[in-house]
């Protein structure tokens, strides 16, 4: 329960604080968080590691966070992609609505409100598009995510919430990686504009 606690806070939290460019998931931009290549260590602790990446023509880096755990994908995809469980999973974020919008087969249009109780920062809310790959291929990213316009036809879900700060675009991902025989590496990776 931890460790899904954990997963979904990180998740919020970076995703509430980016400010990015409009990106399609086919998008350079995807290409370049996708690929492995020249992540910069920033630092380490006990649980995560973090990384950066330069990205030619831009002043922000792209950010990286990979743990290990003896967790299987299909799980921390289903944890990830659940989003209406968020409010219940994220107890000690009494301020957060996640809803599910529009639901297909792989494909999840979402709506999330992050309350914000820290002096001079408004409340955040984005409405985003959640993607899943099939977990039998670790090439692909297990989970894929971007904020989208609020102008769009979900709107009519959001919070009426004049002072809060709507993230109208941004773009990240989750990768899977078997480690050895029972252990998995994650890695979710972002890009801010």
């Amino acid at each position: 329960m931890k460790l899904k606690y954990n997963i979904i806070l990180l998740l919020s939290i970076i995703s509430s604080s980016l400010i990015a460019s409009n990106l399609e998931f086919n998008s350079n931009f995807y290409k370049i968080l996708n690929d492995d290549s020249n992540w910069n260590f920033h630092s380490l602790n006990s649980q995560y590691t973090i990384y950066t990446k330069a990205i030619k023509g831009k002043d922000i880096l792209a950010v990286r966070v990979n743990t290990i755990n003896n967790i299987t994908p299909n799980i921390i995809q289903e944890i990830v992609y659940d989003l209406a469980s968020y409010p219940i999973t994220l107890k000690k974020s009494p301020g957060l609505i996640s809803k599910e919008i529009f639901i297909d087969e792989n494909r999840k249009i979402g709506y999330q409100y992050i309350a914000i109780d820290i002096p001079f920062f408004s409340d955040r809310h984005y409405l985003f598009d959640i993607r899943t790959n099939p977990i039998k291929n670790l090439e692909l990213p297990i989970i894929q995510w971007k904020l989208i316009e609020n102008d769009t036809k979900y709107s009519k879900n959001m919070k009426n919430c004049n002072d809060c700060t709507y993230l109208k675009s941004g773009f990240g991902l989750w990768k899977a990686s078997k480690v050895d025989g029972k252990r998995y590496e994650y890695s979710y990776r972002l890009f801010m504009d």
